[in-house]
């Protein structure tokens, strides 16, 4: 799965390789060529999982993965975002599992993926703010996890510092 900053999707044809050789932009589905990519997904085969969408704005949108599943070799619009608004980072949801926002101004949040936290939503839907900025203060990313831990994680930085977190 291709995700681009735009908002647009698209499942990337790579059984076609061999035959005819050449950049990645050559194996996306019309609509999305010449557009940012910001993540490759490989789609696992699990129907319970959710496809996760982090804007420059803090907003985070979660829908069903069959519904990008359908998208039958297509790209297609899966989030309407305002305009100089794009997408951050693209990750898979898991049910039992949490998603990590992070700041340029080291601010973390860690939030748990459930329907009252982040609820499933249909494909021109925004999503819902969950990480309020400051003047100034931009998204770095966001990453998944499969299952809930409570355990420590580490930030690296532009400079080459590691930041370990409890």
């Amino acid at each position: 799965l291709a995700v681009t900053k735009q908002g647009k999707v698209g499942l990337v044809k790579w059984e076609f390789a061999s035959q005819k050789p050449g950049t990645l932009e050559n194996f996306l589905p019309g609509g999305i060529e010449n557009k940012e990519i910001i993540n490759l997904i490989p789609l696992p085969k699990d129907e319970n999982l959710g496809l996760g969408l982090l804007s420059t704005d803090g907003k985070f949108k979660r829908l069903p993965i069959h519904e990008v599943l359908d998208l039958s070799g297509r790209a297609a619009t899966i989030v309407k975002l305002k305009n100089d608004i794009f997408l951050k980072s693209a990750v898979i949801c898991y049910p039992e599992g949490q998603i990590i926002l992070a700041s340029d101004f080291g601010r973390v949040l860690k939030i748990n993926v459930m329907s009252e936290n982040l609820p499933l939503m249909g494909k021109l839907a925004q999503g819902p703010q969950i990480m309020r900025l400051f003047p100034g203060e931009k998204i770095i990313g966001a990453i998944s996890t499969k299952t809930k831990y409570n355990e420590s994680f580490a930030i690296f930085m532009r400079k080459g510092e590691v930041l370990k977190i409890n």
